[in-house]
């Protein structure tokens, strides 16, 4: 499943048959969506994350979150297991978990999120583009 801000999308021709939860604030609390029909408005507001799972038919599982930055943000305090933070050396630094309820740092953010880092991983050294997996700290 896949989770992400009402201005994101992907554009893949499989798109409209995966399960998502769009996170809006126009809904009241959970509502079909009827461009998608394997996918549902959330208002976090007005509902739990487990109602617009159940409103899926989703038991358990992962769900991929996709973002925007409120999202990221609404996420680290509803908890990460994993969270995978990409780099570009050539881009400016993403501000993936700045916003008015997260304005730290990424980094920061997930550390206080009680999440701690591996090991980067280089997906092309040349261009400085890596990507490291934070997980949950154990308690």
């Amino acid at each position: 499943m896949l989770v992400h801000g009402r201005h994101s999308h992907e554009g893949h021709a499989n798109s409209p048959r995966r399960r998502r939860v769009v996170v809006t604030r126009h809904a009241s609390a959970i509502a079909a969506n009827p461009e998608l029909p394997h996918a549902v408005f959330w208002n976090p507001a007005g509902a739990s994350f487990s109602a617009a799972c159940e409103a899926l038919g989703i038991a358990g599982g992962t769900a991929a979150i996709l973002g925007g930055p409120e999202v990221f943000a609404l996420f680290l305090g509803l908890g990460y297991d994993r969270f995978l933070l990409s780099r570009a050396a050539r881009r400016a630094c993403p501000a993936a978990c700045r916003s008015s309820a997260a304005p730290l740092p990424v980094e920061e953010a997930l550390t206080t999120a009680g999440l701690s880092p591996g090991q980067p991983r280089w997906l092309d050294r040349d261009a400085g583009v890596s990507v490291t997996t934070w997980r949950k700290t154990a308690d």
